[in-house]
Parts: structure tokens; C-alpha cells; sequence
């Protein structure tokens, strides 16, 4: 039956459902039964003891002013004998203390900075000042929801007269509009819907009105964007709101924003012991460090992989390490019940997928083909076919909605798992055919402009270089003014160019492949580096997949060399053997005498100098005219190994010829190690001021052209000469110098120059 919305048993009822117990938690908490409350409730009781309410208004906490209202109803209380403790006649609307929140997350981890700084943000003020607002944004899966509730359930004392929770669905296909959400927001304080205005702005106006004075905390979970979150902020200081949302809510004015970004390892360690048990954890460390890492962080990811777990408890963490190890099954298996990493990030790309986002959408699709750490704008713009300004406009979009990051102004990256998520999406939603222009516009981009930092950077004709077809019509590749900006390019796209070798590997583009390959090799002849070998290797891969031996030969003595920085001259000496063999057979005669010569330097340093001696005269007698800059690099590894013989001045004459040679030819890329050997021969031949000369050139060239490995061999001779001259401070400096270099490059000389120092003694 109708009953009065003021009445006795409705306000009993309204009293309950806003503080979140049922009749049967109620009934165990006043000590009355399920019937009296029910029959309360309903109007029926034909005996509405004073007592009784008084039980239900305890159990409930309620307020001075709320417990007056339920006994102001009370047939006969007007003129009670304590009547006068009660307010004559208060208002039901604001009696009303709403406690929506859900419930907290038991095993809930980490954010305590996050905490911290929410937990001041949202400090109630005075009812004359600005509301407090915070906005905590991030993408799906990231615990937005769950860290809001959190804070919020800490800050009850704080908001006496309520919490308000509203869940806006703004990453739904039909988010609440402001109207909706005000009618929700005012039926939750008192209001019925025959007394609601039939105007958003005056339902806005009454809203404001009955949360005035008081203080309340206002949760608005998953907003769609400012405009439907305005109208539903309170209007007085004494409460305060936090906003949850995918996108950055920029133009909300007043609010503070907090970016949610991934768990820290040790907080998703912790969020995952809360959840599967901490024992399980311990008996197995590498598993867990394996799934923790497959989920990257993302607190859904973790939680559901910690769930699964927990829900079978035969199963050891190894099985669900081994289910997350392949990324192409990835988001299959972070899945549980109705809840999939999945299914959060396809909210947020089928809202973007719509008319006006299709652009960007696809943008988002063809960033998933590219398997590297982050993109630039430049790459990015050459892999989606646009030109800088178009693509930095649908990076922006992508970013302002959390499917993408900006770590810098002008570099871009995605969470993993979104990653995943988009190469899934380019491989539903866009044709094979436009995913390898995609590909081959960013490959392109990558092999020009490493390009022109080798030529910026070597400055001097190599006597072999894969030929490489013209850039793609829709690729601007980068340009170097000098060799400075190229070495910083070149230092900033390590690992960017690694992936680029990687992809053009995966996708079959072999040729492409092998150019990137050897273009990278000579950017990074100054630095020693691990991902050489890598690179090498996939290139070689491809030289045979397509029968080229001339370049399969080229790119083992690449490989080899890069053995020989390591130390490991016995593996370099087995693949140049390999090498020299292919390169005879394809008929390649420079190629031929540059394998021969470095056949010559792994003997050097594996103590077999007669075989090395043999072997760069052989190089320097191949049949055909030798380049100038191989003839010049040949005398100077055959004086070097004079010098070592003991042969030293004849050496120190053939690394003189040697220079000349180079500099005639324009070699910059020997420069300062070409001058660190003449220095140890001098030096040796007691010419400690010509030899203290010949190593601070070479110091000085090394330093100018960014070529940290010859810098280390430039400092360490300069350092011989000083100690041997008597300066063993500035001997000391020099090493010091050296040690810090080569240990940083992780070359074997690091422990050779270890020794130097130590052999100078205390100082």
C-alpha cells in the first residue's frame, strides 16, 4: 500500500538501506527480531513501542537530529514528557546521512604515496571555501575504482553526514547523463520522484542546497568528462569528491588530478601474496617473478592471476608462469569469472572506434604492430602514413584517454598488455596488406635514418655497404647537421633499433633486415654493446634465407668482431674462418682481405704472431686493388703487432704509415685508437713526451666523435705514459678515467687497467 515517505516505517527503511544493512544484520545488531523490524518497516506493527525505535536508532547510528525524526513520528510523542530533547520538527530530507560505499578491497595493496596525497586533497573545508575535487585518472585495469573506495572508507570520520557513491558509466556505451545522475544523487537524499523538479538546473539547485553546510564525501566513479561531472559537485567547502575516470578531466575546473600508473614491483608482489597466500609465493620466487612480470603491473592483471590460483590450489605458480609466457595467448589466460584485462581495455576501444575516433582507432591498432619500448613522434608518423603534425594529433587523443602514454613530449609508449591488446585489434581489424605498408614505412624510417647517423657519425667510405633501396614515399627520415646531434640520436634509439632488426626479421624482410642490420653495427663500433650480437644474428638468418653469401659473410665478420670487443677471440676466429670461405666462393675480393686482416688480429691476441703476421701479409697481397682505408687499417694492426713482438721501432714506422694512410683516405673512425697505439709504441721506446702527445690527441678525437671504447684506450695509454714518465697522480687520473669507461662498456680491458691502479700503489 502507499505509505507517507515521512511516515514511521519508511523512514525506519530509508534509515537502513542507506547505512547498507540488512533486516537480518540490523536484527542482530539491536537485539529486536526480523518480524518487529519487517513489521516496522511495512507500518504494520500495531505497537510502535518508543523503545523499540530507540534499539533500532542505536543499532543504526544514528544522529541526534535522525533519531528525533523517527520518534517525532511516533503516534502520541508530540506531547511526550521528553518531547522537548527532540528538534520540534526536523526535515527529513537532511536527516538523511547516506553511507553508499561498496566495500572496501581486503587485499588491497600499495598506492601509499597515492594515499597519502588523495587523503590531503580531499580534507573537507569550511563551508565558505572551494569544494575539494580530485580526479584520479588512469586506464582500465589500473585500480582507479578500487583505490577511490579505499581512501574513501579512511576518510568517513572525516564526512559525518554521508557518503554518496554514483557509478557514471562513462566508459559504457550509454553513460547516466547529468540529469539522470542528479535524480539518482537527490532520491538517495530524501527526494521522491513526485517532488523532483522536472529541470536539470533547478534539480542541480536543489542538490547544492541539501548537501549545503554539511559534510559529505561525494565518490563519482568512471566519468565520461567534465561536462557530465560539473553539475553534480556540491557547492560549499564543508564537502568534498573524487572522480574516477579514463580520461585526463583537464578542463574540470578546481580539481586536482592524480595519474595512476602502474604497481611497483614490490606492490605487486604484495597485491599478489594478499590474494593467492603468502606460502605459495615463497615456494616459488622465479614463477612469481615471471607472472608479475607478464602482468606488467596492471592491478587487474595481477589480481586475476593471483584469483585463479587461489581457486585452485593443486596448481604451483609455474602453471600459470608457463600459460603467461606466450604474449599472443596473454590475455586469454588474465581472465576469471567475469572479469578479463581483455574485456577493460575493449570498453575503451570500442567508445574510441566509433565515426569520429575511426582515425585515431586505427592509429591505436597499427602502434601495436611496433614491438619496441616506446615510438617517436617521427616514427610514428612514418608508421601511420601522416604527416608529424596529424599523427601528434591522434597520439594526443590516444594519450588523453589513457591507451597511451607520453614520457617525454615528442615519445610515446603503451602499458604491455595494451600493447598486446592492439596488435590483437590490427590483426582482427586491419588487412595483412595494410599492416606491411605500415611496417615497411616504419622499417624505412628506421634504416634511412640510421643511415644518415653512420654517415654523420663514420664520415669515411667502409669498403662495404649493403645497398639499400629509396625511402618510402610517405617517409621523411631524421637529418643530422653534425656528428654530435647523430651520437645522440644513435644513443637514444638503442633499443628502437634493435626491435626494428627484430620486426623486419618477423615480418620476412629479409633484405631490409640484413641493411638495417649492418647499418647498426656502424653506428655502434664506438660502443660496444650486447646488442650487437642479437642483431647480427637475425641478419645472418636472413642472408641465408635468401642464398646472399657476399653479405652473410660481411655480417659473420661483423659478428666476429663484436666477439673480439668481448674477449672472446677463439669464437671470432671459427666464424671469420666461415666467413673467409663464403667470401672466397661469392668471389669477394675486398671482402675477402678485410676477413683475412681480422683473421690476423684474433691470432694477435691469441699469442700466434707468426700466423697473424702471415695472415695480414696475405691481406695486403690480395689480388685487385685494396682501398686506401683498408690498406691504412691492415698497417696499423700489423704495426700494433710488431710493437707486441718486440719489434718496436719497426712497428711504431708501420703505424705511422698506417695514420697516414687513414687520414688520406678520411678515415674519422680511427682516429683516436690509431694515436693510442703509436703512444704505447713511443713509450716504449722511452719517447715519453712524444708518446704523452700521440695519447692526448687521441684522448681529444675519441672525445669529439663520442667513441667511448677508444676514449677508455686513448685514457689507459696516456695513463702508461704518465706512470712511466713519473707522474703517477696524473697517471692515476687517466686510469681511474679508463676503468670507469670500459667497466660501463663491460670490455674485458676494464680489468687490465684494474691492475694499472693497483700496481701504482697508495696515492
Amino acid at each position: 500500500m502507499a505509505r507517507d515517505e515521512n511516515s514511521l516505517g519508511a523512514l525506519i527503511r530509508r534509515f537502513r538501506l542507506a547505512s547498507g544493512h540488512t533486516q537480518e544484520e540490523l536484527a542482530a545488531l539491536s537485539g529486536l527480531s526480523v518480524r518487529t523490524i519487517s513489521y516496522l518497516e511495512t507500518g504494520r506493527s500495531a505497537k510502535p513501542y518508543r523503545r523499540s525505535v530507540q534499539m533500532l536508532a542505536e543499532a543504526l547510528s544514528l544522529a541526534p537530529a535522525e533519531r528525533a525524526l523517527l520518534l517525532a513520528c511516533l503516534p502520541g510523542q508530540a506531547s511526550s514528557p521528553d518531547a522537548d530533547e527532540q528538534p520540534p520538527s526536523p526535515d527529513p530530507a537532511h536527516a538523511l546521512r547516506p553511507a553508499q560505499l561498496p566495500s572496501d578491497i581486503r587485499a588491497f595493496a600499495g598506492r601509499v604515496d597515492e594515499i597519502d596525497r588523495l587523503r590531503r586533497l580531499l580534507t573537507p573545508g569550511r563551508s565558505t571555501g572551494p569544494v575539494p575535487i580530485t580526479t584520479i585518472i588512469g586506464a582500465g585495469g589500473l585500480g582507479k575504482s578500487a583505490l577511490a573506495i579505499h581512501v574513501a572508507h579512511q576518510l568517513r570520520p572525516d564526512f559525518p553526514d554521508g557518503q554518496l557513491f554514483l557509478e557514471l558509466r562513462g566508459s559504457r556505451e550509454r553513460p547516466l547523463t547529468s540529469w539522470e545522475a542528479l535524480a539518482r544523487l537527490l532520491r538517495h537524499l530524501g527526494m521522491t520522484d513526485e517532488t523532483m523538479p522536472k529541470d536539470e538546473a533547478e534539480c542541480a539547485a536543489e542538490y547544492r542546497s541539501r548537501l549545503a553546510d554539511r559534510r559529505v564525501l561525494l565518490l563519482l566513479d568512471d566519468a565520461r568528462d567534465a561536462g557530465q561531472v560539473r553539475p553534480l559537485l556540491p557547492g560549499t567547502g564543508s564537502c568534498a569528491a573524487v572522480v574516477t575516470s579514463r580520461l585526463w578531466l583537464a578542463d574540470l575546473e578546481g580539481s586536482q588530478p592524480l595519474l595512476l600508473g602502474a604497481l611497483s614491483p614490490s606492490e605487486a608482489l604484495e597485491l599478489f601474496m594478499n590474494v593467492c597466500g603468502a606460502e605459495r609465493v615463497a615456494a616459488e620466487p622465479a614463477a612469481t617473478d615471471t607472472v608479475l612480470a607478464a602482468c606488467g603491473g596492471l592491478p587487474l592483471a595481477v589480481w586475476i592471476a593471483a584469483s585463479r590460483l587461489l581457486s585452485r590450489p593443486g596448481w604451483p605458480i609455474s602453471s600459470i608462469a608457463d600459460r603467461l609466457a606466450s604474449e599472443l595467448h596473454r590475455l586469454e589466460e588474465l581472465q576469471v569469472g567475469d572479469l578479463a584485462v581483455r574485456a577493460t581495455f575493449q570498453v575503451s576501444y570500442t567508445a574510441l572506434a566509433g565515426t569520429s575516433g575511426r582515425d585515431v582507432a586505427r592509429a591505436f591498432r597499427l602502434l601495436g604492430l611496433w614491438p619496441g619500448p616506446d615510438i617517436s613522434l617521427p616514427a610514428a608518423s612514418a608508421l601511420l602514413g601522416v604527416s608529424a603534425d596529424s599523427a601528434a594529433w591522434m597520439l594526443e587523443r590516444l594519450v588523453d584517454i589513457n591507451l597511451l602514454q607520453a614520457p617525454t613530449a615528442t615519445r610515446y609508449r603503451f602499458h604491455d598488455l595494451i600493447r598486446t591488446f592492439a596488435a590483437e585489434r590490427a590483426a582482427e581489424d586491419e588487412t595483412q596488406v595494410s599492416c606491411e605498408r605500415a611496417v615497411t614505412r616504419l622499417l624505412s624510417w628506421y634504416l634511412h635514418s640510421s643511415d644518415a647517423a653512420r654517415t654523420a657519425i663514420v664520415r669515411s667510405p667502409w669498403p662495404h655497404r649493403l645497398a639499400i633501396a629509396p625511402a618510402e614515399a610517405d617517409v621523411t627520415p631524421a637529418a643530422f647537421g653534425d656528428v654530435q646531434v647523430a651520437a645522440n640520436w644513435v644513443e637514444g634509439e638503442r633499443d628502437h633499433l634493435v626491435a626494428a632488426v627484430l620486426l623486419a626479421a618477423r615480418w620476412r624482410m629479409h633484405r631490409t633486415c640484413m641493411q638495417l642490420a649492418e647499418s647498426v653495427w656502424h653506428c655502434y663500433m664506438r660502443s660496444p654493446w650486447d646488442g650487437w650480437t642479437r642483431v647480427l644474428k637475425e641478419a645472418i638468418t636472413s642472408a641465408t634465407a635468401v642464398g646472399d653469401q657476399s653479405s652473410k659473410a660481411w655480417l659473420l665478420n661483423y659478428l666476429a668482431l663484436a666477439l673480439m670487443y668481448r674477449g672472446e677471440y677463439a669464437k671470432a676466429h671459427g666464424l671469420l674462418m666461415d666467413a673467409l670461405a663464403l667470401s672466397g666462393s661469392a668471389g669477394d675480393k675486398v671482402g675477402e682481405a678485410t676477413i683475412t686482416a681480422h683473421l690476423g688480429v684474433a691470432c694477435t691476441e691469441l699469442n700466434r704472431h707468426e700466423e697473424a703476421m702471415a695472415l695480414f701479409d696475405r691481406a695486403l697481397a690480395v689480388e685487385g686493388p685494396l682501398p686506401l682505408l683498408l690498406r691504412g687499417r691492415i698497417q696499423m694492426n700489423l704495426g700494433t703487432l710488431y710493437v707486441r713482438a718486440g719489434r718496436v721501432t719497426e712497428g711504431a714506422d708501420q703505424l705511422e704509415l698506417g695514420l697516414a694512410a687513414l687520414e688520406e683516405a678520411g678515415d674519422q673512425q680511427q682516429a683516436g685508437l690509431a694515436r693510442a697505439w703509436i703512444s704505447d709504441a713511443y713509450r716504449q721506446l722511452g719517447r715519453y713526451d712524444d708518446a704523452i702527445s700521440w695519447a692526448s690527441r687521441g684522448v681529444e678525437l675519441s672525445r669529439r666523435g663520442r667513441d667511448r671504447y677508444q676514449e677508455a684506450a686513448a685514457l689507459s695509454m696516456l695513463g702508461q705514459a704518465l706512470a712511466d714518465s713519473g707522474d703517477k697522480a696524473g697517471a692515476r687520473s687517466c686510469f681511474e678515467l679508463a676503468h670507469s669507461l670500459t667497466t660501463e662498456l663491460g670490455v674485458p680491458e676494464s680489468e687490465q687497467i684494474a691492475a694499472s691502479i693497483a700496481a701504482l700503489g697508495a696515492g
